[in-house]
């Protein structure tokens, strides 16, 4: 148990009397705001309450992390560095949330590097002391307009909020965790038979209490198939709280999960999700392994439903000693690979053209179709950042552009002439001399021979097929119908 003074001030977190008292029922947006109280010039309130923004302010790092995860702000606008801190953690913590806010980092002109790490890792926008009240203002309706292109029919999110009359103690939880459940539908975008897989299998594991092990890289959707399997298990009306595991003390693990007012402790009887686990710290992997032991089993109720996910190699983790391995196989229950999205056949094209007019009109733009030359260019494309790549993509191309149809120059550079180490691989298996041996393919027909190449393109292009469509010089969407074709032929 901490001690007193080692339990972070929550005092904090109840909004001043000066803050609250503009507010009418309409304006539901609420805005986080991180900076000192000698920086609070460069963000004053008129631009938020003209913008119809309910404004919220923090002072440092663990007073916006408190009022974060408690007050769940649509928002958040914070320095790139806040008492030293860089925030990129920061950044990450609040992606794990069940409805991250939209991020716009503050940053000087000598900080363009800091600033594109905060974008990779999550940020929506970068504003570059010094800038206008015109500039913030813009800033301003550009993330309220992601707000409604994310649920067009939630907009805008929240109520009024009066001054609480004590300061909550859980992090992901709503004031009455038992008040409001998690929305049933499922988000994610998907037509390829890889996700419809991925997907069909959430749903069949997601009644047990058995622990889930996510796997995927950076992008591909771990977080949001997290919570369909939270909204789609008999724990659905239960809290769900998400933890950083890259941020995760000691000190906090403690206070948050043995501390029986904790903010985990708290969530009992929901679903406890360990983002990127791989990256939790030695000092608090045992601490987690006997929490997890402490389950139940019987007539007694399991105290959460433990969920998983990480971008790395986890075996290759534990190889190199930053993983326990009993802790993995702990968690290790029902595993779930999620595929890249290169890997998703159909899914590109349904996703561009699904979210590709919810952007546009959210930024008033004409954009509706994507042509073919455009298409045949996002298909080819590696996609290394995935889902949230496509994303960004598409929604810069209507920042920047307008028109009816989304064509090849409004697509960045490296989707339009991608890099040569994107086009060029090392991975080919060839015999000494350079040449492949032919001999292997005599006594196929044409069709085995064509079906010898392309499997063995694939394979030795690590298994993607827009990597192996540009080797053969063929479409990606010219070798998932011969492969559809080949699998209906071994089904009969």
């Amino acid at each position: 148990m901490l001690s007193e003074d080692e339990v972070p001030s929550l005092s904090r977190v109840t909004l001043d009397q000066s803050d609250i008292a503009h507010l009418t029922p309409d304006r539901r947006v609420l805005a986080l705001v991180v900076s000192s109280p000698d920086d609070n010039w460069l963000m004053p309130d008129e631009p938020f309450r003209n913008a119809g923004c309910q404004i919220l302010r923090a002072v440092d790092l663990p007073d916006a992390s408190e009022k974060c995860h408690y007050y769940s702000p649509d928002l958040l606008f914070l320095p790139l560095t806040v008492g030293g801190q860089n925030v990129t953690d920061q950044i990450g913590d609040c992606q794990s949330m069940e409805n991250p806010p939209v991020i716009i980092v503050v940053a000087s002109n000598d900080q363009i590097n800091a600033a594109a790490e905060a974008m990779r890792a999550g940020a929506y926008d970068c504003l570059f002391r010094p800038f206008s009240n015109a500039r913030l203002t813009k800033a301003i309706a550009n993330a309220m307009s992601t707000l409604k292109a994310r649920d067009p029919g939630e907009m805008p999110l929240h109520p009024a909020r009066p001054i609480p009359e004590s300061p909550p103690l859980a992090d992901n939880l709503p004031a009455d965790p038992g008040a409001s459940s998690p929305r049933q539908k499922n988000n994610m975008l998907a037509v390829s038979p890889q996700m419809s897989n991925v997907i069909e299998r959430a749903r069949a594991i997601a009644p047990s209490d058995a622990s889930v092990f996510i796997t995927g890289e950076i992008g591909t959707g771990k977080s949001e198939l997290a919570r369909l399997i939270h909204a789609s298990s008999p724990r659905a009306h239960r809290p769900w709280y998400a933890v950083n595991c890259a941020t995760l003390t000691p000190k906090k693990f403690e206070s948050d999960f043995l501390d029986p007012q904790g903010a985990a402790a708290r969530a009992e009887g929901g679903t406890l999700y360990l983002n990127e686990i791989c990256e939790l710290s030695r000092e608090v992997q045992p601490l987690l392994l006997h929490l997890l032991n402490q389950e139940s089993t019987g007539n007694t109720p399991v105290p959460f439903r433990f969920i998983a996910s990480t971008r790395h190699d986890a075996r290759e983790t534990i190889r190199q000693g930053q993983l326990r391995a009993d802790l993995f196989y702990r968690l290790h229950v029902a595993p779930i690979a999620l595929p890249p999205l290169r890997d998703r056949a159909g899914d590109i094209a349904h996703i561009a053209r699904t979210k590709l007019p919810e952007f546009a009109e959210a930024e008033g733009r004409g954009f509706q179709t994507i042509s073919a030359s455009a298409m045949e260019l996002m298909e080819a494309y590696f996609w290394p950042g995935n889902l949230r790549e496509l994303l960004n993509v598409l929604w810069t191309a209507v920042l920047l552009h307008n028109g009816d149809a989304l064509n090849p120059e409004h697509l960045p550079e490296e989707i339009r002439r991608p890099a040569p180490e994107d086009i060029i691989f090392t991975s080919r298996e060839v015999d000494p001399n350079g040449s492949p041996d032919a001999q292997a393919l005599v006594g196929l027909t044409l069709a085995e021979i064509e079906q010898t190449v392309i499997e063995a393109t694939i394979k030795a292009e690590g298994g993607s097929i827009p990597r192996a469509a540009r080797v053969l010089d063929v479409s990606p969407s010219t070798i998932y119908r011969k492969r559809e074709n080949w699998e209906r032929k071994d089904g009969v």
